[in-house]
């Protein structure tokens, strides 16, 4: 297992050796253009599942800790949807144990939709608002 640690708090989050290689590259091709994003990590297993989004911003200290010595074989396709997904607005989303070639973005658009409809559930009416404009 690999980490991850970020942020002037030193947030740290364990995941496998080769999903981490493919997050720092793509984390290290944004911060390269000074470029900051949202990415969303959902971790865990059971009742320990976690989702954690957060603000990565090139000013911030990142560092990737690795149990392997080997370098770890980069998939082309799999960096090209996660660089996709990081400019998004949802922001990049990597969810353990799915498969490197799910749709990730279509995982990440359903959790945005389930969290668009508990806002909605919970403030009826602002969904029905609308303005209109009088014809002059």
């Amino acid at each position: 297992m690999a980490t991850l640690t970020y942020g002037p708090d030193a947030t740290t989050v364990t995941i496998e050796d080769r999903a981490l290689a493919h997050l720092q590259y793509v984390i290290f091709q944004r911060f390269r253009r000074h470029e900051p994003f949202v990415m969303t990590l959902v971790t865990g297993t059971g009742a320990d599942r976690q989702r954690r989004s957060t603000w990565m911003t090139p000013g911030a200290p990142v560092s990737f800790s690795y149990d392997s010595e080997a370098s770890q074989q980069l998939d082309r396709e799999w960096l090209e949807d996660l660089m996709k997904q990081s400019y998004s607005g949802a922001g990049l989303t990597y969810v353990e144990g799915a498969d490197e070639s799910a749709d990730v973005v279509a995982e990440a658009g359903k959790i945005v939709d389930a969290a668009a409809e508990a806002a909605k559930a919970a403030h009826p009416a602002r969904g029905r608002q609308r303005a209109t404009v009088a014809a002059a």
